[in-house]
């Protein structure tokens, strides 16, 4: 990599999270409060390479840089063995600090989770925010693209 080229490492539990330093990075992902409900799995042949959907990893390792100096331990061309990939971390959607080996012990964990209740106190509370606001959100979005017709365009982008 040239001097001129940045290296941009992006977070896997939010592609909006974007950090410029692998040691910020690394130690973003430890504490981002987005892995909550999230199901972990690392490349097989870069242990630092994260992705929450196993199809995407799938995608990941048939393309990645380091294919070629690793030993393959999964065979992917064969689908039973690649939905039975052992995730690396299971985090419960109730609290992230809930965290487990395999997915089984999650859900059975999440059943009777301690931070349930308020988790679902919180998620009604929004739900009910939402529904008061429904209307005025919908007249709002209404008038935007009136006035974007009017305009021509899109009002948020910036002119040129």
């Amino acid at each position: 990599m040239s001097e001129t080229q940045t290296r941009i490492f992006i977070c896997p539990f939010n592609q909006y999270h974007k950090l410029m330093e692998y040691r910020k990075w690394s130690f973003h992902i430890t504490r981002c409060g987005d892995r909550k409900g999230k199901t972990v799995y690392s490349c097989q042949y870069q242990s630092s390479h994260y992705f929450t959907d196993i199809s995407t990893l799938m995608e990941h390792e048939a393309e990645c840089e380091f294919r070629k100096t690793q030993k393959t331990r999964f065979d992917n061309s064969d689908p039973e063995v690649a939905k039975s990939r052992p995730p690396i971390a299971v985090y419960c959607k109730y609290d992230v600090g809930h965290v487990f080996q395999n997915i089984d012990d999650c859900q059975d964990h999440m059943k009777e989770c301690p931070k349930r209740e308020e988790f679902m106190k919180k998620a009604e509370q929004c739900h009910r925010k939402f529904s008061e606001n429904k209307s005025w959100i919908k007249a709002a979005q209404q008038a935007k693209r009136e006035k974007e017709c009017e305009l021509g365009g899109n009002i948020n982008a910036p002119a040129s």
